[in-house]
């Protein structure tokens, strides 16, 4: 027992001592144990309905990831109000490279899954759509002190940035099986449908401005590749910033299966000691899409001429930061605009998770979870860890509270409910609850609550289901 408590001890210093960053999908929902997908992140998972449906609306889920730009870093505040703009205080509190701003979507266009005898058979179908944009310190400083900061020789502005886009649907064909009644495995391959990519290597430039002239030159070193089978299409660098437009992805789009085509596995395993403690490996999307007529630039140039760029000081006062418009900003003015070049073909890959749970169930009210994350992606490894409370009420309620341990989320507490009223299952979920009170609390227009938190969540689902709910642990089946 002693080795054990050891063991453990040595999981948690490592999630905790590793910086980190916390979960942006939603997954508090995998403790409502009531939610007919209980085994979104596990296939080996059993779920407790013979059989269910959902469409559209059966599982929708929202997640935005801010990790620098702080709302406390940009204004003096005097009784929680601000007074004074501190913009060399929101530039020095940024990593010297690693901020990150990403968006997460995913909506599930089908669900079904039906049980037959030991075995449980389920079909996904889902549009999933990922944008993490990572950008160095000097980047925003550059906008914001103005090019004069960055003169002479030894004081260039070393602007860097990178950014990672898809936008794919997926159906996925789940098989989960009871090997004995305390083992059960599970496997979901699918086959994915890439309706637009962007993916960047490399994109610098260390601009340099003459302290005598301030004319500006910059070395710049760039390696990009688009790709996309919408009627939106990729011919010059600066349609990055135009890429991503849902109100363009139409039903041909969704059903656009005969171009950039990949595959992934979901893998798990769920085993139980008694009908109190348990634990559960999984590993999910681990897989790549090929993307087909693809475009690409790759470029490298010295003392190339510049323009003179600099920000709207209204945008930075009212915490108007578009990325996607200071973005626009350095591809038309620092990195310029030039015809992108053919290319076959090239792979990305998906962003893989393995997940270790541990769960101590008392009884129905009260049952703690333990988790432990990896989520891998472009050779980035991010761990996080949650501690999670759930209970079961009059077999017809469910309710979850959780609290995740990661980089620049430590204030992350998350909150979930599940109703089950006869076939009808609905669930709401968040990974940071604080977030959303302070949204609305603020009347949902006001920008500091998404400036305050590191990261916003929201899972919602509207289902259908058939068979008496039973409880898991008192049925080996």
């Amino acid at each position: 027992m002693k080795r054990i408590y050891k063991v453990l001890a040595v999981i948690i210093i490592m999630f905790v001592s590793i910086p980190s960053y916390a979960q942006r999908d939603g997954m508090t929902a995998s403790f409502l144990n009531l939610m007919p997908l209980s085994n979104y992140y596990n296939p080996a998972i059993n779920v407790p309905y013979k059989a269910y449906f959902g469409i559209g609306v059966s599982n929708a889920n929202l997640s935005v990831y801010n990790s620098s730009l702080l709302y406390k870093n940009l204004f003096r505040l005097d009784n929680n109000k601000p007074v004074a703009i501190q913009a060399d205080k929101l530039v020095n509190a940024l990593n010297e490279y690693d901020n990150e701003l990403s968006l997460g979507l995913s909506l599930d266009l089908l669900n079904v899954g039906f049980k037959i005898n030991r075995f449980f058979v389920s079909i996904d179908w889902r549009l999933k759509y990922y944008n993490e944009f990572t950008y160095s310190k000097d980047f925003m400083g550059f906008f914001i002190r103005g090019n004069g900061y960055y003169m002479g020789a030894g004081n260039e502005a070393n602007i860097a940035f990178g950014l990672d886009a898809s936008l794919y649907s997926e159906i996925g064909v789940g098989f989960s099986a009871n090997i004995t009644d305390k083992l059960s495995v599970g496997i979901r391959p699918k086959v994915l449908f890439g309706l637009m990519d962007i993916s960047t290597d490399a994109v610098k430039a260390e601009i340099y401005t003459d302290p005598d002239t301030y004319a500006m030159s910059a070395t710049v070193d760039m390696n990009m590749n688009m790709a996309s089978s919408m009627l939106y299409s990729f011919s010059e660098v600066n349609d990055i910033t135009n890429s991503v437009d849902f109100e363009s992805v139409g039903i041909k789009d969704v059903f656009a299966f005969s171009k950039n085509l990949g595959c992934a596995i979901d893998l798990g395993v769920s085993y139980k000691f008694s009908d109190r403690f348990g634990v559960s490996v999984s590993l999910l999307d681990l897989g790549f899409i090929s993307w087909k007529e693809a475009k690409t630039i790759g470029r490298y140039e010295e003392n190339l001429h510049l323009d003179a760029v600099f920000t709207d000081l209204n945008d930075i006062v009212n915490m108007n930061l578009d990325y996607s418009d200071i973005l626009d900003d350095v591809i038309n003015n620092i990195l310029g605009n030039e015809d992108l070049d053919l290319r076959s073909s090239y792979k990305t890959s998906l962003q893989s998770r393995f997940l270790l749970q541990g769960y101590a169930e008392f009884f129905p009210m009260l049952r703690i979870t333990g988790v432990g994350q990896l989520i891998l992606q472009n050779e980035k490894v991010r761990p996080a860890l949650t501690l999670a409370y759930s209970g079961e009420f009059f077999n017809f309620l469910n309710f979850t509270a959780s609290y995740t341990l990661a980089q620049n989320t430590l204030n992350q507490v998350g909150a979930g409910v599940g109703v089950h009223l006869g076939p009808i299952n609905l669930y709401l979920v968040t990974d940071n609850v604080l977030t959303v009170v302070d949204f609305f609390s603020a009347g949902g227009g006001d920008i500091k609550p998404l400036t305050k938190h590191s990261t916003c969540n929201l899972r919602a689902g509207l289902m259908w289901t058939i068979g008496k709910y039973k409880r898991l642990s008192d049925s080996g089946d």
